[in-house]
């Protein structure tokens, strides 16, 4: 169960990295 949730954590991590970078790139274009 613990591990589970270790797991699930991870993933949202990677996914919100995922959606920062994105971000920054969107911006990035928007503003060049």
């Amino acid at each position: 169960m613990k591990k589970k949730g270790m797991i699930v954590g991870l993933m949202m991590l990677e996914v919100r990295e995922q959606k920062e970078k994105s971000g920054v790139l969107f911006f990035k274009i928007v503003v060049v």
